[in-house]
């Protein structure tokens, strides 16, 4: 959810005491002035603002809208159910609806999202990237060497991120292997992925300025046939 659709700071909700550890509890604050709650009603889906203009009074109709936006602030507006991924658009006694990222709309139950493994992408303030460079065996040591300060120029001159480490952490597969950890510092993913293009194309033109060789691994297939047995060894000699 935007930043200028969340409570203001006296307003926010506050954790209770639970008696179980699957319980979440919070005190909310429902009369809100006119303008915080226009823009509440903002982060909410137009089937939850036809519902809100049901109600008989424009006060009720404050206070659900109130109830309503923060509940969605709580969960988040993108939710993972197992591998299920979507934006919020409503949330009911019974169900909930995700309109994923391909674009249809799901309909969960709620009982089943309380027994699955639920990511809230709502509340993700930042990415995480690893990803790993094969190098050739053959490449000079005094290159390796120069590798992880290459990768950290390249990760702090990117806008939006942050370098955490570049290591050669394998030495005993097909390929010499860097292991390279950064954060994007926002958790929009088009500015990851436009980030981690920039960075991609920047390795490779750093690695040919240093002589550094990717190793392209060759898939390899392996047959294993067993020894003949006596019949079709038998064969074998009368046709020698």
């Amino acid at each position: 959810m935007n930043s200028d659709t969340s409570p203001t700071a006296a307003n926010k909700p506050i954790a209770l005491a639970v008696p179980e550890p699957q319980i979440a509890l919070w005190l909310c604050p429902l009369d809100r002035d006119q303008a915080e709650s226009r823009e509440l009603e903002r982060s909410l889906s137009p089937l939850e603002i036809e519902r809100a203009d049901r109600f008989g009074t424009p006060a009720l109709r404050t206070r659900w809208i109130a109830g309503r936006a923060t509940l969605r602030n709580l969960l988040g507006d993108a939710l993972g159910v197992d591998d299920i991924s979507g934006t919020v658009e409503y949330i009911g006694v019974k169900s909930t609806r995700l309109r994923s990222v391909s674009g249809e709309q799901v309909i969960l139950s709620n009982a089943d999202i309380l027994k699955a493994r639920v990511r809230n992408f709502g509340r993700q303030h930042e990415r995480r990237s690893l990803f790993r460079l094969d190098v050739h065996y053959e490449t000079p040591v005094a290159a390796l060497a120069a590798v992880p300060r290459a990768v950290k120029e390249i990760i702090e001159a990117t806008p939006e991120t942050r370098f955490e480490r570049c290591h050669l952490l394998g030495c005993g597969g097909p390929a010499l292997q860097f292991e390279v950890v950064y954060f994007v510092t926002t958790a929009e993913f088009q500015v990851y992925a436009d980030a981690q293009q920039s960075i991609n194309l920047r390795i490779l033109e750093r690695f040919r300025t240093l002589e550094v060789t990717f190793q392209a691994v060759a898939p390899t297939q392996v047959q294993v046939r067993q020894p003949p047995g006596p019949v079709e060894a038998g064969r074998q000699a009368r046709l020698l």
